[in-house]
């Protein structure tokens, strides 16, 4: 019954009751437009977080069997200026998971914005209102702990490195006689310093990866894909800006954003599961930085990773007076060659099959279980 209760959520609201509350025999306040900039303390959230199980259609097509692909997601809110935004987990059946949010808002008005041209000339030329041209970032962390805790190596025997993987064109391959073999060539990334193999290459379809690997024997355990819509060219200095020090300039101050993909050693510590974080050296700034405070350590054996996701907002009248937003700004992650199966298979088929849909004349797929009773 509790989850029969209609959510309402106003931002300031004014004592006047939303009619379709009533309905549900529930008096709550209309929403209404921002006009101050007064606390929101009436707004009606049932719950901090929220679980919803989706069907994502037809998963699983050449078999005996149809699968749908699932998905669950893990919602929550939060605030950002003029935007609600809901960070969403979404863990898939396939194994595939990703992390990101949904914004959606008022136009906010921001700083600069009386300044035509500067302040992005009242985006869309003066028809998304007063909102001037900006730019959305947000941060999502990742600490690796691949095959760490397994028990065919135990935590002393596997370590976790950051690969960076790029399409490898014709001329730096010779097999690639047409074209057409798209190769790819992995680079692992020494240390931090590497700033261009921490950022995206358009040209190449660049990927990272988290990769587990056998300390002793250098076996490779698998990994996991990380991949964005979002990763997008870094911001640039202003055209008036050389005179200024680098710590009084938006392109200095906000350094996390002239890259992608940030690593830091695991230290146990704020500084290094918060890419925006105090040092403990003294007299780092923060707010004026223009590195992170543990840039000067370069090394890493046990890799955090964040990555840092951007997306330019020119407001246009359709999201005037309010902007259904953005769906889906995420970070997605993928097994790769991590469990030498599809997890999707719930239903298992009978090996032989592997002969009527993969079947070469030099070497076919091996299911890795002997009958479909068994598992893998």
């Amino acid at each position: 019954e509790r989850y029969n209760k209609p959510i309402s959520y106003s931002s300031y609201g004014l004592e006047v009751p939303d009619p379709l509350s009533l309905l549900f025999g529930k008096l709550a306040p209309l929403q209404e437009f921002a006009v101050d900039r007064n606390n929101v303390d009436n707004g009606l959230i049932e719950d901090a977080v929220c679980l919803q199980e989706l069907d994502l259609g037809y998963g699983m097509l050449h078999m005996y069997t149809a699968q749908h692909l699932r998905m669950l997601q893990i919602s929550m809110t939060t605030y950002s200026d003029a935007y609600d935004v809901i960070l969403n987990f979404k863990l898939r059946s396939d194994g595939k998971f990703s992390i990101g949010e949904t914004l959606h808002g008022y136009p906010f008005l921001g700083t600069g914005s009386p300044i035509p041209g500067v302040g992005g000339a009242y985006s869309s030329a003066g028809k998304g209102g007063a909102a001037p041209n900006h730019m959305h970032w947000h941060v999502i962390a990742i600490e690796p702990h691949l095959k760490m805790d397994s028990a065919a190596g135990g935590d002393s025997e596997v370590v976790n490195r950051l690969a960076v993987s790029d399409l490898a064109p014709p001329a730096e391959e010779p097999s690639d006689w047409f074209g057409t073999a798209f190769h790819r060539r992995t680079t692992m990334i020494p240390d931090a310093s590497h700033k261009e193999l921490l950022t995206y290459n358009f040209t190449t379809q660049r990927y990272w990866r988290i990769e587990a690997f056998n300390k002793t024997s250098g076996e490779g355990l698998g990994g996991l894909k990380i991949t964005s819509r979002f990763f997008t060219p870094p911001i640039s200095a202003g055209s008036r800006t050389s005179a200024l020090p680098p710590e009084d300039t938006y392109h200095g101050n906000h350094w996390w954003l002239t890259q992608d993909v940030h690593v830091v050693n695991a230290t146990a510590r704020r500084d290094a599961t918060v890419l925006l974080a105090r040092s403990t050296e003294p007299g780092y700034d923060m707010h004026r930085a223009t590195a992170h405070p543990l840039a000067h350590q370069a090394t890493f054996d046990r890799p955090m990773i964040f990555c840092s996701i951007k997306l330019v907002h020119e407001v246009i009248e359709e999201e005037l007076p309010a902007q259904s937003g953005f769906h889906n700004v995420d970070v997605d992650i993928s097994p790769h060659n991590l469990h030498g199966f599809n997890p999707n298979i719930l239903v298992r088929y009978q090996p032989e099959y592997n002969s009527w849909f993969e079947n070469t004349f030099m070497e076919s797929y091996v299911a890795p279980y002997s009958s479909e009773y068994e598992q893998p």
